[in-house]
Parts: structure tokens; C-alpha cells; sequence
């Protein structure tokens, strides 16, 4: 049996903005943290993705400015539901979803990081749920690299940042 995987660390995005983040491994998949801090030290989005452990999406939380995001497959498999809670109320989304489909978040290259570990090789094109700074999602289909957000990832599936530190989470 191989070690869990257990890091943290920092480095910058290309537009300037500082992601923190951590990676905490265990037999039910992976729970992924973030934060993207602006060049000004306000915090832009707070971030928690979980991954089944097959690395397939299972539970999206975002907080920012705009309000908190809670989003999840449904057991079918054939909608990603939750939703949006703002300073107006609460608004439901429902969106569709399936195998083929990836996760993506303005502000933050983990759920495309994370999603590039279980695509299907020589795949140019796939359906993915965009979740924007106002927390809008949107189901479309796009190239595969077209409005990508972040760096790559080295083979443990880790962002690659510039000025970068790395830690692990326990001794």
C-alpha cells in the first residue's frame, strides 16, 4: 500500500493572485483546499472540492464576495444540483452532468487539476460546469485547454505555481 498523499502549499497564479492550498488523501479520494488571495491580501475565493476515490468530483464549496456555493452530483449521475446563498436569498441550480463532464471555477485551477487525472487520453473536447465569481454556473462544452485557468500539475496531480512553496501536512 502506498502512502497517503498529505501536502499543503503556496505559490502564484499567472494573473498575480496567491494560491494557498492543501491536498489530503485517504481511502474515500482526495479533499482539496484553496484560497486565492488577491495582490492586495483580500481573499477572492475560499475553496473545498472532494474527489471520490476513483478522482471523479463528489462536493464543491466556495465562498467569496458574492455569496457561498454548495454544489454535488446527484446519485444518478445525470445532474450536479445545490446551491447559491447571497445576501438577496438563496437560489437553487441544476445543471446537467455525467461521467464526461468536468468541473471548473473561475479563480481557481484545483477542479481543473483535478479533473485532468481522470480524462479520458487524446479527449479534445468535454463538457464542463463553469462556476464564475458571481457563482453563475453554466453547462457548455468547450476544447480541451480553452479557458483554462491555471498551471499544470506535476504527477501527483499538484499545482504548478511560480514562486512556490511546499509542506507536509504532518510529521
Amino acid at each position: 500500500m502506498r502512502a497517503w498523499l498529505r501536502r499543503a502549499g503556496r505559490g502564484l497564479l499567472p494573473d498575480g493572485t496567491t494560491l494557498l492550498w492543501s491536498v489530503a488523501e485517504g481511502r474515500s479520494g482526495r479533499r482539496l483546499r484553496s484560497l486565492t488571495v488577491d495582490q492586495g491580501e483580500t481573499i477572492v475565493l475560499d475553496l473545498l472540492l472532494e474527489v471520490d476515490a476513483r478522482g471523479w468530483f463528489s462536493r464543491l464549496e466556495l465562498t467569496g464576495p458574492s455569496g457561498m456555493l454548495t454544489l454535488h452530483p446527484e446519485p444518478a449521475g445525470t445532474r450536479v444540483e445545490g446551491n447559491v446563498v447571497t445576501r438577496s436569498g438563496v437560489r437553487p441550480i441544476s445543471l446537467p452532468w455525467s461521467a464526461a463532464h468536468e468541473l471548473r471555477v473561475a479563480g481557481s485551477p484545483i477542479p481543473e487539476i483535478a479533473a485532468a487525472r481522470v480524462r479520458a487520453p487524446g479527449q479534445s473536447s468535454i463538457h464542463v460546469v463553469v462556476v464564475d465569481l458571481d457563482f453563475l454556473p453554466i453547462s457548455r462544452q468547450v476544447l480541451v485547454g480553452e479557458g483554462s485557468v491555471g498551471p499544470a500539475a506535476d504527477a501527483r496531480g499538484l499545482p504548478i505555481l511560480s514562486e512556490s512553496e511546499e509542506w507536509a501536512l504532518e510529521e
